[in-house]
Parts: C-alpha cells; sequence; structure tokens
C-alpha cells in the first residue's frame, strides 16, 4: 500500500453578517503543512514590514482599531495589499460554504437539540465533507487535517458528534481524514488570517452584491487557480429539519442548557462502554441509559441524511 506522501491542512475561519439573510460564510485554504510552515514565517515577516501589527484581524482592519488604530485607508489598503499578494504567492486552493440565519434556519432552531442549533456547527461538517469529498475524488495519497479558528460555543460538540458525522461521508473521503478537528487561536496561527481574510470577503462581496462572486476589484485572496464553493447549506434546510423533527419524536428534554450538558455526559460515558447497562435493577435508571443512547442514535441518523449526500 503506497503511504501519504505529505499531510494536506484545511485551515478555516468565518464570517457572519448581520444584514439581509445573516448569511455565515465558512472559508479557507488547503495546502500542505510544509508550504503553511513557509507560508507563516512569510506571513510574519509582511506583519512586521513598514508599519507594523502582531496579527491581522479584517474587522480591525475595517473599522480602523485595534492593531490598525490611527493607520490611514490607504495604509491599510497597502498592508492588506500585500498579505494578498503573499496567499497568491504561495497559491494554497481556496474554498467556502455559507449558510443562511433567516426563516428557514429560525425553524430549524426550534426544533434542534440544544447545541446543534448552530450555523457554525453545520458549517463545519459541512466544509469537512466536501473538501474530503474533493480530495477524493481527485485521488490523491494524503490525509487531511481541519483547523479551525477556536471556537468555544461549538468545540465539545464537534468532538463528540465527529465520528457520526464521519459515518455519513463516502468511505473513500471518509478515509482521507487525519483526525478530530483542532481549534488554533487566529491570533497566533497565521493560516487562519489569511483564512479569516478571505471569509470577510465572500461575506462583504454577498452584502453589497448578493453574491461572493462579485467584486473582483476587492482583496479578497482567493485561488486564481482552484476555488471550491462547498454550496448554500440553507438549500438542504428545508427537508433536514423536517426529518430531525421526525426523529426527534418522543425524545424530548434537550433543549434547556442543563439537559444538554447531561446528554453530553452520559453519551460520552455510553460511547466508551459501548452501552452496557446500568449495574443496577432499577428500569427507571436502565430507561434512562437507553434513551440518551437512542439520543446519540437519533443524531447519527440526522448527520447520514445531511451529509451523506
Amino acid at each position: 500500500m503506497r503511504e501519504p506522501f505529505t499531510c494536506l491542512q484545511a485551515v478555516i475561519d468565518d464570517s457572519g453578517s448581520d444584514k439581509g439573510d445573516r448569511r455565515l460564510f465558512m472559508a479557507g485554504f488547503v495546502s500542505t503543512a510544509e508550504n503553511w510552515a513557509l507560508f507563516s514565517d512569510a506571513w510574519a515577516a509582511e506583519l512586521r514590514a513598514g508599519k507594523p501589527i502582531n496579527y491581522l484581524k479584517m474587522r480591525e482592519a475595517n473599522s480602523r482599531d485595534g492593531e490598525f488604530y490611527g493607520w490611514t485607508h490607504e495604509e491599510v489598503r497597502q498592508k492588506l495589499a500585500r498579505l494578498k499578494a503573499l496567499v497568491d504567492h504561495f497559491a494554497p486552493m481556496s474554498f467556502h460554504n455559507s449558510m443562511s440565519r433567516s426563516a428557514d434556519w429560525e425553524a430549524f432552531r426550534a426544533i434542534a437539540p440544544r447545541g446543534l442549533g448552530n450555523a457554525h456547527f453545520s458549517c463545519t461538517f459541512g466544509i469537512v465533507s466536501s473538501v474530503c469529498r474533493f480530495v477524493a475524488r481527485h485521488k490523491l495519497p494524503t490525509k487531511i487535517e481541519f483547523i479551525f479558528d477556536t471556537q468555544t460555543e461549538i468545540e465539545d460538540e464537534v468532538d463528540l458528534f465527529f465520528e457520526y458525522m464521519a459515518e455519513s461521508i463516502p468511505k473513500e473521503a471518509r478515509a482521507l481524514i487525519a483526525r478530530k478537528p483542532r481549534y488554533e487561536d487566529d491570533k497566533t496561527f497565521a493560516p487562519l488570517q489569511a483564512a479569516g481574510m478571505l471569509a470577510w470577503h465572500l461575506r462583504r462581496r454577498h452584502e453589497d452584491h448578493g453574491s461572493w462572486i462579485k467584486g473582483s476589484d476587492d482583496l479578497a485572496p482567493i485561488s486564481s487557480g482552484a476555488h471550491l464553493d462547498c454550496g448554500d447549506l440553507d438549500m438542504v434546510l428545508p427537508s433536514s429539519y423536517k426529518g430531525v423533527a421526525e426523529l426527534m419524536d418522543g425524545v424530548d428534554g434537550l433543549k434547556s442548557k442543563g439537559e444538554w450538558q447531561r446528554m453530553k455526559k452520559e453519551a460520552r460515558r455510553l460511547q466508551a462502554a459501548g452501552y452496557v447497562p446500568p449495574a443496577t435493577s432499577s428500569r427507571e435508571a436502565h430507561f434512562r441509559a437507553l434513551m440518551c443512547w437512542q439520543r446519540v442514535r437519533v443524531f447519527k441518523n440526522w448527520f447520514r441524511g445531511l451529509f451523506g449526500r
């Protein structure tokens, strides 16, 4: 069996809108670990060059505060142009997906279990599925590591349900996943700053023009060689939230924070045990444990319906 020649790393950040359909964009780049190491050194040098900054956050660049406090519009533009040129030079493949957080999303949130009714959660799994399928189609002999900007509100949920999500992906694509996603601070992990730059510009294009494609005169570091549009996940919500409602029939009590935390704790215990009935003769205790196990199975079926397309 031929061994992978190197590990690919997909780096992903997000940018959410408060306008229109309140669309969340998740975007990033794929390149080799070796290329990202070289990129990080060059990015750090460019941050220090001229008028220095410690890191890039597009929100600060746009409002000229934080690292860009006291800068002129032209100084900001020049700095961003040089950073974009650096991304262009290293030429990682870019990609994105998005999700509307308007009417259909609110209908989905109304019936989704607490913790899963989060657009970041759905977009995270959508990115993993789409990138793995793309690489599998091109039969590259490599594994893919997914690195996201820190998302404290969903990291635990992603860790708990990741294996169920992965089972919904075709076998050839699933085999490319190196490990569960990891999370890094975008202030210290340079590739995430480039991903944030891309996500911010795609979101602004959509706000200004109604499409991420328009706006070629801006500084969005979209790859000229290959950009993967992973799709609008809101297109599947009308069917998926009805499916979730059917699957959740009879399994209630997952909307409150306390119940959700207890379910996660019990689900982890049951996963580790392969579900062994409680060492008690209490039918009530057995029923509670079995219900938690059934809830985990519900999520597994949901992931298969949402990401197994």
